[in-house]
C-alpha cells in the first residue's frame, strides 16, 4: 500500500512478519528506508491504560503524561518513539513533587512533527500503558 499523507497508517489483519519502507523524494532524488517489523493481533490488557491521561494531544511545546491516583508499586519508566521506532524519550517515570498522583512533563517544542507511540512499563519492561502522542 502507497501513501502521500504527512502521518500514514496501516492496519494489519493478520499478524506476521512485514517489510515497512518509507520513501522520501525531492528535486535531488529519493530516499528509502525499511524496517521488518513483527505485528501480533492478539490483544494485551494494559493494566494503566485507562489511569493515563496524556495532554494536549496534540503538543507543540510540552505534554503531561498523568497518572492521577492510580496505585502502582515499583518503578515505572516512559519510553517514547517516532514513527521509524526509534527511541527519542527514556526517562523513569517520576512521582510529582508534594505527594499525589504520579506525572511526568516531557518538553515536545523541538521534535519534528509526526506521530509518536509511547510506552509506560514497570521495572520488569512489562507493558502497563501505551498510545499515540501527535506533535504538531
Amino acid at each position: 500500500e502507497t501513501s502521500i499523507e504527512q502521518n500514514p497508517v496501516h492496519i494489519y489483519a493478520s499478524e506476521g512478519d512485514y517489510e515497512v519502507c518509507l520513501t522520501v523524494s525531492n528535486a535531488a532524488g529519493s530516499d528509502t528506508y525499511c524496517v521488518n517489523l513483527q505485528f501480533t493481533t492478539a490483544v494485551t490488557e494494559l493494566p494503566l491504560q485507562e489511569a493515563l491521561k496524556v495532554y494536549p494531544n496534540p503538543a507543540s511545546t510540552e505534554v503531561f503524561f498523568d497518572l492521577g491516583e492510580a496505585a502502582e508499586t515499583g518503578d515505572l519508566f516512559l519510553h517514547i518513539e517516532n514513527a521509524l521506532g526509534q527511541e527519542v524519550y527514556a526517562m523513569p517515570f517520576s512521582l510529582l513533587a508534594g505527594g499525589g498522583g504520579k506525572t511526568n512533563s516531557v518538553v515536545v517544542s523541538s521534535w519534528p512533527r509526526g506521530v509518536y507511540v509511547y510506552r509506560l512499563s514497570d521495572e520488569t519492561g512489562r507493558p502497563l500503558a501505551a498510545g499515540r502522542l501527535f506533535v504538531q
